[in-house]
This record gives structure tokens, C-alpha cells and sequence, in this order.
């Protein structure tokens, strides 16, 4: 299970100890929010996982479904090249953010990658 290797009022870094990125990032929403409810912030990150964090528009919707303007990002290793380039030096690195409605509805939700293309377009296209 991802363990705290720093922790503040408001903020935390995960070691996720080599489990799966969803697990990762399951642990740090979790705390995040703790953190939120408490002192209005939370500031989690996690670094070690194994696998990817799925889609991260979860975490984000989970996160305003409590009340709070969830921010998820992640890493990946480089599988873009910049324009005019052959070799990949970017990450998709995909951003998301869910923002709190009033009155019981859905939160506003948007999940998007820094790439021209997802990770797993870019993995089914490599194939």
C-alpha cells in the first residue's frame, strides 16, 4: 500500500511502493480530500507506481463530488516527438479537473492529454 514519505497539514508525497497507478492514485485522492475537509486544501502526490492511473477524470470527479476543485495530472514516459522531430521526448501527460455544481448536479468534468493523441491511441497505433 502507497505510505507517506512527507506529510504536512495540508500536503503529502506517496511512495506507492511499486502497486498499480489506480491504487496510487486512490490513496492520494483519498488523503487529498482528507486534507481538503480539514484545512480547505489538499496537496498529494505519489511517485513508484507500476502501472498507469486509467483515466484521471475520475479521481477529478470524485474529488468535486465531495465539494472540493479536483486537479489530477500524470506522467508517462516520452512516446511524442515535437513537431519536425523523429524521436519521442514528451509524455501524453493527461490533465484533469472536475469543478463542483450547485443544487445536486453532475460536476464539470474535463480529462485531456498534452498530446495530440491518448496514450492508448498512441499504443494501439504503434501496434
Amino acid at each position: 500500500a502507497p505510505s507517506a514519505v512527507f506529510e504536512s497539514k495540508i500536503a503529502a508525497r506517496l511512495d506507492a511502493t511499486g502497486v498499480n497507478g489506480m491504487v496510487a492514485m486512490r490513496a492520494a485522492m483519498g488523503l487529498a480530500v482528507e486534507k481538503a475537509r480539514a484545512h480547505g486544501i489538499g496537496i498529494v502526490g505519489t511517485a513508484g507506481s507500476v502501472t498507469g492511473t486509467g483515466m484521471i477524470a475520475f479521481y477529478a470527479e470524485a474529488i468535486a463530488s465531495a465539494g472540493f476543485i479536483g486537479l489530477a495530472f500524470s506522467g508517462c514516459s516520452p512516446l511524442v516527438a515535437p513537431y519536425g522531430a523523429s524521436e519521442a521526448v514528451f509524455g501524453t501527460n493527461p490533465i484533469a479537473y472536475g469543478l463542483p455544481q450547485a443544487g445536486g448536479r453532475a460536476p464539470v468534468v474535463l480529462d485531456m492529454t498534452t498530446a495530440a493523441a491518448a496514450f492508448w491511441a498512441v499504443k494501439r497505433a504503434a501496434a
